[in-house]
Order: structure tokens, then sequence, then C-alpha cells
């Protein structure tokens, strides 16, 4: 869990102006309750009130069940401020297919008849509309298992867990023109006599635009390259059999060769191990002839470029672009003081492997950052995969065996292509226990009291500024219908929204039977709205469980491929240094190295 207290030691480091500034101490808490936030939306710089623990309208609180039996289905209230005495109350589904079910309003009439010396009757009709959960909703979260414990600053264990009913949950705001800020609360039992209590507004900017509907996308070509880059395959690259994949076999090997030439470049010098941003992709891919000059036609991996796939960006927080090591001590202390009380944090760390751990200890305790350790799951233990399944993190009727007869078929090897070496490397035991332990870190963190959570692997390294920035980009940048954020996500496929967040599309540039495979991957370090996180845990674990989907297995491309359904946005990991890093540590833990 997340300590009670922050405190980042005073570190000389150069602002993006070239002017040294002290690293900000996130303690004392020296902000208080409704002061004012300085930011930026839609071009026009504001000061927007925080708003906390906004009462809900007495009707709000009458005839429904637990607030938290139906949030987890998608359906949320929401208190938007009349005036300074009063709040409106709504409630809305977030999921279409909920909106008829979960979430209805019955209207009740009441009729008053008044009789008069003429016999004429006038009847008034007063409608009441209720908002309840559909009957029959399972809302059951599965508790974590055992290998789990609370870390601190200075690495030692303790028997604590976090493990828990989940008693908190956040809540979307509906066309609200305030941005609100709430700490948890803990609500009744289901059918409680007690009313429940005023449920957390969501963690975001409720004047910046949903992005729903999100559908796949193909990428649009012009010209002769609408042609070549369909039909010109170089060598040594896969083919999908049309007898499988049919009319979905064609790829866009223009694009190929950009994903090619981003994960190429992340190694170059100055990278970090970051990739290039999308133009500088396409301009290599351009050098080599395999796509069209970016200056005469762009391939929109990501729709509005210019506002997110910059590099520079990464140096900077909010809608602003400010540098965070300019910002005075009392945002710093506003940030800590929010993070503690809101966001819970879990690194998922094989037993094995001492020294990730102890380097995870040193990143997050260097910026105050306690955690909770989700023991991995280690497939090189005999009979690993029975006591996965024995274990409940693998489902018990899931073949390996068949996975890897469909991926044969899927990956047939060529003259020019090692089909074999691919799913060797791709997708062994070592990928199926770093999807499994994904799946148990997210069952363990919906169990959270807190309404936001982390999951890190073992191989993150944070920025020194990441509290800061996170709370900048959840208050300034963040849409209210958000349900994930990948915090660094490399080769990011859909839509630039603010300077340091994308709304990630399906990829259906490949075949959707590969779930997109090769765009927007790596899990190192995912943001959760624990409310969600049910919903999330169903969706993707039909996904990487399907044995006649076997690419989907790889837990960060089977996430995009739902971000249909998902609400997923992502910091694009080109952003230099962003909120965090992959290390990518090649050793015997490493996913690849297991699988070999």
């Amino acid at each position: 869990m997340v300590g009670d207290v922050l405190n980042i030691p005073n570190v000389e480091r150069e602002s993006s102006d070239g002017s040294q500034h002290s690293k900000k101490s996130l303690l004392p808490f020296g902000s208080s309750r409704g002061s004012s936030i300085p930011m930026t939306s839609a071009g026009n710089h504001r000061e927007i009130q925080a708003i906390y623990d906004i009462p809900m309208d007495s009707r709000e609180s009458t005839g429904r069940e637990s607030t938290e039996d139906w949030s987890a289905r998608g359906c949320y209230t929401s208190g938007i401020e009349i005036d300074e005495k009063h709040t409106e109350s709504s409630c809305f589904c977030f999921h279409e297919e909920e909106a008829s079910g979960a979430c209805r309003g019955r209207g009740v009439g009441v009729a008053v008849i008044l009789s008069g010396i003429l016999l004429l009757s006038i009847s008034l009709v007063a409608a009441v509309i209720v908002c309840r959960p559909g009957s029959g909703s399972d809302n059951s979260v599965q508790q974590p298992s055992s290998g789990s414990q609370a870390v601190g600053l200075a690495g030692k264990t303790s028997s604590s867990s976090v493990a828990g009913t989940r008693s908190a949950s956040s809540f979307l705001v509906a066309n609200a023109q305030s941005m609100y800020d709430a700490l948890p609360v803990t609500l009744p039992p289901p059918n409680s006599a007690t009313p429940p209590p005023t449920p957390p507004l969501a963690h975001c900017n409720a004047s910046q635009p949903y992005s729903n509907p999100v559908a796949a996308r193909k990428i649009e070509l012009t010209g002769e390259w609408a042609d070549k880059c369909f039909t010109e395959n170089p060598n040594g690259h896969w083919v999908p059999p049309a007898a499988i994949f049919q009319e979905d076999a064609q790829r866009n090997w223009c694009w190929v060769e950009m994903k090619e030439q981003a994960d190429n470049y992340r190694f170059a010098s100055g990278q970090n191990e970051k990739p290039p941003n999308w133009w500088a992709a396409q301009a290599d891919a351009y050098e080599v002839g395999r796509a069209p000059d970016p200056w005469d036609q762009v391939i929109y991996a990501l729709f509005d470029h210019e506002v997110c796939d910059i590099p520079d960006n990464g140096k900077t927080m909010g809608l602003a672009s400010e540098d965070p090591y300019s910002k005075e001590q009392q945002m710093w202390d506003k940030a800590g003081e929010w993070f503690v009380n809101n966001v819970e944090v879990f690194v998922i760390n094989l037993a094995s492997n001492i020294a990730r751990l102890e380097g995870m200890t040193k990143t997050l305790g260097n910026i105050g950052i306690t955690f909770t350790r989700v023991e991995g799951v280690d497939m090189r233990e005999e009979n690993a995969l029975q006591k996965a399944k024995g274990a409940g993190f693998v489902p018990v009727d899931w073949d390996f065996d068949r996975v890897l007869e469909n991926l044969a078929e899927q990956f047939p090897a060529t003259d020019t292509y090692d089909g074999n070496g691919f799913i060797d490397s791709e997708f062994g035991l070592g990928t199926v226990g770093c999807t499994a332990a994904h799946l148990k870190a997210m069952r363990m963190a919906s169990t959270s009291t807190k309404p936001l959570a982390i999951i890190f692997e073992d191989d993150s390294e944070t920025d020194g500024a990441f509290v800061l920035k996170l709370y900048a980009l959840l208050h300034e940048e963040v849409p209210c219908d958000w349900q994930a954020i990948n915090l660094d996500l490399y080769v990011p496929y859909g839509k630039c929204i603010s300077p340091h967040l994308a709304r990630i599309q399906p990829d259906a540039n490949e075949p959707q039977k590969t779930c997109g495979h090769g765009a927007s991957w790596s899990f190192a370090s995912v943001l959760y709205k624990v409310s969600e996180l049910p919903f999330m845990i169903d969706e993707l674990a039909q996904a990487v469980w399907d044995m006649d989907r076997p690419s989907c297995l790889v837990h960060d491309v089977a996430f995009a491929s739902l971000a249909d359904r998902i609400s997923y946005y992502a910091v694009p990991a080109q952003q230099l240094p962003g909120f965090s890093t992959v290390l990518h540590v090649q050793d015997d833990e490493d996913r690849e190295a297991i699988n070999r």
C-alpha cells in the first residue's frame, strides 16, 4: 500500500529553460481543500476551484441499492454543481449494453384528484426517476492468493496484504463544468437500511471531451503507396496464410516497416530505450524505400500527432506543458497528499529475482512511494502449468499444446521467415506466466480500498516528478470516461488528445486473429480505475485464453485490441523522460529467456 509519508530529497535538476531548480519535497502537506488549481483548457488558461465532498441531492440517497453493486457494471452517479447550495444528481451507464438493464429509469406517477363544485377533476402528476441496478448481476471479486506482501521504503516485507473486500470506487462526472477531486469513502453492505454515503467523484477533467466510440482503424493511403504498401513485401516477414485468415490475410508492409524502425531506433544513443516518434520512424522507413516520405504523405499511427507525438513533451506536465520542477512547493504538497489518499501501488516480481525487487524498492523509494509486492507466476518450476491452473491463474481447460498447434498453422515457417523461432520467443510458457501474473495483480488491485491502482513490472524506473506529473495528468488532461491509462506505451496506435495523452484504438492493419500484434505494447506501468477492474479483468481473460486466437496470449497487445470496449488511454513511450521507463533488463528472468 502507499505509505503515509512522501518525502523527496532536494536534488538539483536543470529545467526546460536551462535554469536550475531544486526537486520539491512532497511534505508537509501545506495545501488546503478548496484551493485553486491553475490549468489550461482548450487553449485558455483559467483557475478552477477544487471541489471536495460535494453533497448529493437527498433524492439520490433513497430508493437504490449499494452503489458498489452497480458501479462495477458500468453505472455511475454524478454530482453536478448548480449553484453554491445545490447539486443536481444523475445516473448513467458507461457501457451501452448495460443502459437498458443495469441503469434503468422508472417513472412513478402520483395522481392527486381535486374535487370542485362543478365536479371538475384536476390530476397533478409528479415523476420521480429512480436509478437502480439490474437484477441478477454477480459483482463478486476474486480474492488474491497468497504471495503478496507490503513493501516499504527500506525494502522490508510484512505479512500484511491489501487483500480485502473492495469498499471504494470512483465515479464518473457527466457534463460538469468544474473539476472535482474527492477522497474515497466506505460503502455500506448491499441492501443496507443506511443510505449510502456520498461517492467519490472521478479523478479526471470533466471539461475534456470523451473519445468514445472508438473503432478498430486501418491506415489510409493515397497515390502509388495505396498499392505499394500492400504488394511490396520485403523478405523475412510473416505472410498470413489465406486459408486461415481469408479476407483478413492482407498486411500493410509500410506499417510493418515503421514498427520495426521504431523498435530498432529505441536502442540508439540518447533514446534511453525509448522509441522515436512516428515521424522519425516513417522517415527511417522512407530511407530504405518502404514507406512514403512523411513530408509528402503522413502515415497516421497517431491522429493529431503534433499534439502528443513529441519527445520533449516528456519533460513537462499538464495542458500548459509546464516544467514540473518550476512548480511551487504547495503544488508538490497537494500532489503528494492526493497520491497517498487515492493511489495504491503494486509491483509484480518473481521470488527468484531479488535484484529487480531491490531496484524497484530504490526507484520508488526515491520518490517516497511504498508498494505491495505481487508474487509472479514462475513457469520454470516443475509442473508449473498444472500448479497455475490449480491456483486459478490459468483456466483449467486451457490447452497449451492446442495453442502451439494453432500458432504453427498461423505462423508457418518459410525460406525467409523463421516462424518456429518467432513462436518460441514470443509464445512460450514465460508469456503464459507473465499474462497470468498481470491478471493476478489486477484481481488483487480490484480489492483495493483506494479508487486508483498502479501495477508496475519490476523492471520499471519512474521519473523524479512522477507523482506531480500523474496528478496533473488526471486533473487536467484525462477525460472522465477513462478506465485504464498506460503510463509508458510503446508503438501507440490511436489519436492524441492532449500533450501527454493518446486515446488508443485497436489496430486493424494486422489480421484481427492476432489482436493487432506488434502495436501498442508494454504493460510495465498501468494505472487503473479500481471500480472498473472487474469488467476489464473479464474482458482481458476472455481474449488471452482464447485458444483459437493464440496470438492474443500476449496480454498487452490483447488489451489494446479491446480498446473499442475498454476506455484505454496512454502516455506515448516516445516522450522523454515521460512518467516511467522500461529498463528491458536482459537476464534469465526475462520473459523471452523463460520462453526459450
